[in-house]
């Protein structure tokens, strides 16, 4: 017989041979499989830390390399392997340039644009690899994050009621009743001491006299009437020979005589600070005051009859005085007290209302021509404009008189201004933040949207800039925001597109404005069909009566892909709803609204200030690829 058990002991041998093969080649694959896809999710690991590193340190570049290091190992350490933390040194975090073009990084901490992150870790055990030779592996990621330096427009409004604040015929006890319930029973007075102090008025309000009053004419509706009426007042022999009126006298000339003797007994002796000064017998003068005689004096009929006759259209009780748009809890009635009277209280409100480029020598079709004489408020009468210089965040400024809030506006975009000067200081030109300043105000022939400062990296020039912005009259319809908007998207485009902008910035435009909106360039029918064909709740339900407004926001919507619009209200009135709707078609409004400014002048510089600064710091930055 044969045996067969020498067989099944060889076998068995065999078995274990091959079976301790195949554990190695089975532990071999195991490696390959979970080891090598370990460290691959170690690397993807890795990868995400220094992103995020990256990135936090590059949003702090423009607050030095320390800032820098700190903010990245920050977040580095909030990034975890398995359950330990990601830990990188100083030596870790390199801050350098970084080529566009050539995509090379070439450290250097003087002129940085741009953090590199290196995570690492090294003698990381493995799992199953160490039978086939391999216990442990070394691995790293890197990452650049470049700053995005920004290309920013101020686009800033200019129209007539950027000074209600400093319209003492109404806003000032109105916005001492507004915030008396908050401790700020006095701050309209104490912005219109402010501008009286700046004007060399004295003490606000001043002494103010109804007209003819020393020739015991009772203030009325028909004032001017009775002083030059045959037997009136100015028709005695007392009265000297160059004003007294006779019998004979045409209208025009009683006219002439009657406001003469009031320049000299009254303007005069009432307002002796003014300029030019009060006189009847010099030609620029006499026309100067005259206007102003015609702005103050109730028009008075009688028999169909005009008293004063010619007398010039723009009043006291008109030019938007009170704004109710803006107040709209004021009393339309306000500047009614104020007719016929003569003092620098309602001198103040002649010059708030004629702005920076009215002219009161002559008729109203050509008085904005940049050739003739403005009033004293005016920068553009530099005998005439007294200049005030103040400390601001950056410095000493000299600015023309505190009408507000447009003196609040220039403090306050120094301010900004200034924080963009620090931020920059570290960087080269070209990855530092350029500046400009648009300014808007009304369409027509003397007005139209200003390129007051082309973008730039010279802070100091633009910070003169915006201490010399003036506001322009309150006559006509005067907040163009559709127009300011379009000429700052424009300047913003690239120098291949027609612009001044750089390729790879963010572009930036800060709206500040009262936000109402009263003139578009926009057609009815543009504004409609884009609307049609881009619905959406935030703009007006009706076109009809809210064009100005609905241009602007499509304005918003349509840059939103070049440009964020960050639209900041200022003043008592500032219309919050319109710029809401503005800022969420941009997408840039923050719970749905757009940044809050205030009401209440004495916040004024200090709210704008902070929201420019929030702005400004609130840069972005991205990954090198």
């Amino acid at each position: 017989m044969r045996s067969v058990m020498p067989r099944q002991r060889g076998r068995k041998g065999v078995i274990v041979v091959y079976a301790a093969i195949m554990m190695v080649v089975i532990f071999g694959f195991a490696a390959f499989a979970i080891d090598v896809g370990y460290m691959a999710l170690t690397v993807d690991q890795l990868q995400n830390a220094a992103d995020a590193s990256a990135l936090a340190g590059a949003m702090r570049m423009r607050d030095g390399a320390a800032t820098v290091r700190s903010a990245a190992r920050d977040i580095a350490s909030r990034n975890f392997l398995g359950k330990q933390a990601i830990s990188i040194t100083d030596s870790d975090i390199e801050l350098g340039v970084y080529d566009l073009g050539t995509h090379a990084f070439t450290v250097n901490e003087t002129a940085a644009n741009s953090v590199r992150v290196t995570t690492r870790v090294t003698n990381k055990p493995l799992f199953f690899a160490p039978v086939i030779g391999t216990r442990t592996f070394n691995s790293s990621a890197k990452a650049i994050a470049i700053i995005n330096p920004r290309d920013i427009v101020f686009c800033i409004d200019l129209s007539g009621s950027m000074n209600d604040d400093t319209e003492p015929a109404w806003a000032t006890e109105t916005i001492d009743a507004a915030y008396a319930g908050q401790g700020y029973g006095n701050v309209g007075t104490t912005l219109m001491n402010n501008l009286y102090s700046d004007l060399g008025f004295g003490t606000y309000p001043g002494t103010s006299e109804s007209i003819g009053q020393t020739l015991s004419v009772a203030n009325s509706s028909a004032s001017y009437y009775n002083m030059q009426i045959d037997g009136g007042p100015l028709t005695k022999t007392s009265i000297a020979t160059t004003y007294r009126i006779s019998s004979s006298d045409s209208a025009a000339t009683r006219k002439t005589k009657t406001y003469n003797w009031i320049i000299e007994n009254q303007i005069k002796r009432l307002i002796p600070n003014a300029r030019p000064t009060p006189s009847s017998t010099d030609s620029t003068s006499r026309a100067y005051w005259t206007t102003y005689l015609d702005y103050v004096i109730y028009p008075y009929s009688k028999s169909g009859t005009a008293y004063p006759p010619s007398q010039d259209s723009d009043r006291i009780t008109g030019l938007n005085n009170p704004n109710t748009a803006n107040y709209p809890n004021t009393a339309s009635t306000l500047p009614d007290k104020y007719q016929n009277m003569i003092g620098y209280r309602t001198y103040v409100q002649f010059l708030m209302d004629f702005g920076r480029e009215r002219t009161p020598t002559v008729d109203n079709s050509t008085n904005s021509a940049t050739s003739l004489t403005k009033t004293e408020i005016s920068m553009a009468n530099t005998a005439w404009c007294r200049k005030v210089t103040e400390n601001t965040a950056a410095g000493n400024f000299s600015f023309p008189p505190r009408e507000q809030p447009m003196h609040a506006v220039r403090r306050a975009v120094i301010a900004a201004l200034k924080v963009v000067e620090d931020q920059n200081q570290a960087l080269a030109p070209d990855w530092s933040d350029f500046v400009s300043i648009v300014t808007f105000d009304a369409i027509d022939s003397y007005h139209a949207p200003i390129l007051q400062q082309a973008l730039t990296k010279d802070y100091r020039t633009t910070m003169q800039k915006a201490a010399n912005l003036q506001i322009v009259a309150d006559i006509g319809s005067s907040t163009a925001t559709e127009n300011g908007i379009i000429m700052a998207r424009n300047h913003l485009k690239t120098v291949a597109q027609g612009g001044a902008g750089r390729t790879y910035t963010n572009k930036v435009i800060i709206l500040l404005t009262d936000g109402v909106p009263n003139i578009n360039s926009s057609s009815n029918s543009t504004v409609s069909n884009y609307i049609s064909a881009n619905p959406s709740t935030n703009y007006y339900s009706s076109t009809s009566g809210n064009l100005p407004y609905n241009s602007v926001l499509m304005q918003s919507a349509q840059s939103k892909n070049t440009a964020q619009i960050f639209p900041i209200g200022t003043g008592l009135g500032a219309d919050y709803d319109f710029l809401d709707r503005a800022a969420r078609l941009n997408g840039t409004a923050k719970n749905n609204q757009a940044p809050r400014g205030t009401g209440n002048p004495a916040s004024y510089e200090a709210t704008l200030t902070q929201i420019f600064q929030d702005i400004i710091k609130g840069g972005r930055v991205r990954l090198a690829h």
